[in-house]
């Protein structure tokens, strides 16, 4: 369902949803209807843990991708010094990742 409202109202709703931690949805449909909050919006450090773990994940895949290219070639007889590069930068990466989530969820006092 979709409503008009001035470019004020419109700036003043989304406002209100953000100081209620609701989506505008949830926000609007909770004043028309009285229902409860069905979502919240993320707060900055379930944001920040969202987007590491997506990192997380995408690294993950390339160091999976990379052995199995690997393992398809091991009958064959190549250089493998760039491989061997991509590898490590790869890991590197990962462990990067993996230390900005434990120093973010230790500054939220998390224990990594």
């Amino acid at each position: 369902m979709r409503f008009r409202v001035t470019a004020d109202e419109r700036t003043d709703l989304l406002a209100r949803a953000a100081s209620a931690g609701m989506t505008y949805s949830d926000y609007v449909r909770s004043r028309l209807l009285g229902s409860k909050q069905q979502t919240k919006k993320a707060t900055p450090l379930r944001e920040a843990i969202i987007m590491l773990m997506a990192a997380l994940g995408k690294s993950g895949s390339n160091l999976n991708q990379i052995a199995r290219a690997l393992n398809r070639k091991s009958d064959e007889r190549e250089d493998y010094s760039d491989t061997v590069k991509i590898v490590e930068q790869a890991a590197n990466e990962h462990r990067t990742i993996l230390e900005q989530l434990n120093r973010i969820l230790e500054e939220h006092g998390h224990q990594g």
